[in-house]
């Protein structure tokens, strides 16, 4: 363990409030660094690694891979944008999802530094049932479960959650779709409102980063999808799940 990661796990599990200030500051001067022309071929401020285009390297493969068989990305806790400008850069529809006001934030200000007005962003969550709820801790580490991450459970955001069926209706039917999700737990709760578009006929995949149960694994295998796990050094970091219609 270097330095630095020692550092981040005292912050984290000693200083939690400390840590929380932190990340919003950090997040804050995200907003208001100066762009960069990311290797992808898109303007981007951020992170500095989604700017130098070396973030979730292995991920990013799998996910341009799928690019080039689907026509929509449904980009679900899309945090500041990095997946979602990633696809429209390809030329994909775009939804992005992104429920913490300063993500979504710079999530649009990365996609208005590009010139792509035709995103669809939503400054929602998403659950199994439309309402109010509240999002535990911030930035990358926020969840709608309390105690997901050390940092969170003593600090939270109010913020309004729907399905995913009731915000995209039937407007994937006949369309190829990647669905890209980070929600930090709540994974299984997403399936619960998803009902119709796991059902509909189209040619869907789906990927999941950083997966922590096997609860919404089952529930997945229940409605016949099919599963390729991704081992990163012994760890499960992501999961595409492929309708097996296609």
């Amino acid at each position: 363990m270097n330095i630095r990661t020692l550092v981040f796990k005292l912050m984290v599990e000693r200083l939690p409030l400390f840590f929380n200030a932190f990340r919003r500051f950090q997040n804050w001067s995200w907003f208001y660094r100066t762009p960069k022309q990311n290797p992808h071929g898109f303007l981007f401020a951020g992170r500095p690694d989604m700017e130098t285009g070396v973030f979730e390297s292995n991920e990013v493969t799998d996910v341009l891979k799928i690019l080039e068989s689907v026509s929509v990305v449904v980009n679900v806790g899309a945090n500041c944008g990095y997946y979602s400008c990633l696809a429209r850069k390809r030329g994909k529809q775009v939804i992005a999802i992104e429920p913490l006001a300063l993500n979504f934030r710079i999530l649009l200000r990365n996609l208005l530094l590009n010139g792509w007005e035709d995103v669809e962003a939503y400054p929602v969550g998403i659950s199994d049932q439309p309402g109010i709820v509240k999002l535990f801790g911030a930035s990358t580490q926020a969840s709608l479960l309390p105690g997901w991450s050390r940092d969170n459970s003593n600090r939270y955001t109010v913020i309004p959650v729907t399905t995913l069926d009731l915000l995209l209706g039937d407007r994937l039917n006949h369309k190829r779709a990647l669905f890209i999700v980070d929600i930090e737990g709540a994974e299984y709760r997403l399936l619960l409102g998803a009902a119709k578009q796991l059902s509909i006929k189209h040619k869907s995949q789906m990927i999941w980063k950083d997966i922590a149960s096997d609860e919404w694994s089952r529930w997945l295998l229940s409605v016949q999808w099919e599963c390729q796990r991704r081992e990163r050094k012994g760890k499960q970091r992501g999961c595409p799940w492929r309708n097996p219609d296609q």
